[in-house]
């Protein structure tokens, strides 16, 4: 009788203990699950960029050398981001401006009468587009927090006129703001610094001749040591 009673005991002791670490299991698990940071981050950006500038050596009429800039424009792109921990965030981006060249002083040839009819403004189209990976840091894990990136990856510079395509080493320091909507959106506004090692000996010299100027009349179009660049943008963070 009294084996039974302590085999009772026993039984009703293993099913209390079962039944405690089910009901641990059950309440741990969902917070655990909750607590996992979405691993993966897509996020479409729009935005602003400004910067940019070459060389241009005029020797038809005034004999001077100029900077020739980009005009500011927007930008579109994509980030593509994994997050390593709750707070580093591996990132691979793509981000393309569609501009064109200043051309507020003649600067492409049109006179005297050179080697591009007036009016043809197609000739200043260009446009610049990285490819970079990086990481990027997020300071705390608030639901609105700063964070700090930096990457590297190359710049594609794609002229109509005057210089030559060109694929360089580019790379880029930024930071922004990140606001939670919910736990899969977020909004992200950033601005980002890009540095490109362009080439000075890639250039492209147009000569021409006219009466008016004295021979040869030509105009060279130069890379600088670098290509300067700043983007300022806001992004649709969508986390899987």
């Amino acid at each position: 009788m009294r084996e039974g009673i302590a085999d009772t005991i026993i039984k009703d002791r293993k099913g209390g203990g079962m039944r405690r670490i089910l009901i641990c299991v059950l309440l741990v698990v969902p917070a655990v699950v909750g607590a996992q940071t979405r691993r993966f981050e897509v996020t479409p950006a729009f935005g602003y960029r400004w910067g940019g500038d070459v060389n241009l050596y005029e020797r038809a009429i005034t004999f001077q050398d100029y900077d020739l800039s980009m005009s500011a424009s927007g930008t579109y792109g994509v980030r593509f981001g994994y997050a390593l921990t709750p707070t580093v965030i591996l990132e691979a981006t793509a981000s393309r401006q569609d501009t064109q060249w200043k051309d507020n002083q003649s600067l492409f040839g049109e006179v005297p009468g050179g080697f591009v009819e007036p009016g043809d403004t197609g000739v200043l189209d260009v446009d610049v587009t990285y490819y970079h990976l990086g990481v990027a840091f997020d300071i705390g894990r608030a639901a609105t927090r700063g964070f700090m990136l930096a990457s590297a990856g190359v710049a594609h510079v794609n002229a109509a006129l005057p210089l030559p395509s060109d694929t360089r080493l580019s790379a880029s320091v930024g930071g922004g703001l990140k606001m939670n909507l919910s736990e899969r959106f977020a909004l992200r506004f950033e601005g980002r610094y890009f540095w490109t090692d362009t080439d000075p000996a890639a250039s492209a010299t147009y000569s021409f001749a006219n009466q008016d100027c004295q021979a040869p009349c030509s105009y060279t179009y130069q890379y600088k040591q670098s290509l300067d660049q700043f983007e300022a943008t806001v992004g649709f963070v969508f986390r899987f």
